[in-house]
């Protein structure tokens, strides 16, 4: 009998080893290990599948959801090794500070990335190109380097960054599957008080739908290549613009709003 208990005890205990040591597993300690105020859950218990905000499936992650716990730390833990992640939500948890991990170019399952009101600082990593299934993307960080790769993304939401700037000479590719892009990836955020240009591949991405440019201090002349994305049924600007736009009658969309800066420099 005592034989039959250890060798019972030894078996549990190897089950646990192993438990521990899967690459999620690990992953998510290495995120306790880097971030405080996670939720009470992430300590009662060793089934990760079972944490708050944790989705798993067959025991791999597929979603992290955390918005808005008031998480404390940065990216910093191997969040790239949960290679099944096909959502991933921090948004709303302003103590995440720090750079974006280019570990996120592992997750190539990823097809939601959300960090908008968190403070992370710096560029996208260059990696972020590497998530070929992303389509939806929020975020507050500083630079849109990378986002040229990500051709199936149909949605970018930069959330009231201060201190976008455009470093890719192509920001914007006309394999780019865009629907929805609320401020410009190329450096033209809604709230943001920025003094850019508008980029002229801006008229590559034919499928785009809706564009908000404003709130935002822009200069110089609309691209003439704007008047290529005939799909559009929405465009919000609040510019002051240096010539006449929008002339091709080809380009009328269904809902359009000019606020500027002139009356004569309005259309």
């Amino acid at each position: 009998m005592a034989t039959m208990r250890l060798l019972l005890f030894l078996a549990l205990c190897s089950t646990g080893i192993h438990v521990i040591l899967s690459d999620d597993a690990a992953a998510l300690q290495s995120l306790k290990v880097a971030w405080k105020n996670y939720p009470p859950s992430w300590d009662r218990s060793s089934d990760y599948c079972g944490w708050k905000g944790v989705t798993c499936k067959d025991s791999s992650v597929t979603e992290l959801r955390l918005s808005a716990v008031g998480l404390i730390g940065d990216l910093s833990g191997d969040i790239g090794a949960l290679t099944e992640l096909t959502s991933l939500d921090l948004s709303f948890n302003p103590g995440l500070t720090g750079s974006l991990s280019p570990g996120l170019g592992n997750l190539k399952k990823l097809n939601i990335l959300i960090l908008a009101g968190c403070r992370f600082t710096g560029n996208i990593p260059d990696e972020l190109g590497n998530l070929g299934e992303l389509t939806l993307l929020f975020s507050s960080v500083t630079s849109p380097a990378g986002l040229d790769q990500l051709l199936n993304a149909k949605h970018f939401h930069f959330y009231k960054n201060p201190a976008f700037r455009s470093n890719s000479k192509q920001p914007i590719q006309r394999e780019m599957v865009l629907i929805h892009v609320p401020s410009s990836i190329a450096g033209c955020l809604t709230e943001t008080n920025l003094v850019v240009l508008i980029p002229s591949t801006i008229g590559l991405v034919q499928t785009l739908e809706v564009l908000r440019l404003d709130r935002n201090a822009l200069t110089g002349t609309v691209p003439s290549s704007i008047s290529n994305l005939t799909n559009l049924n929405e465009l919000v600007m609040d510019i002051r613009i240096t010539s006449r736009y929008c002339a091709r009658e080809a380009f009328q969309p269904a809902r359009y709003t000019a606020k500027c800066r002139t009356e004569k420099q309005c259309i």
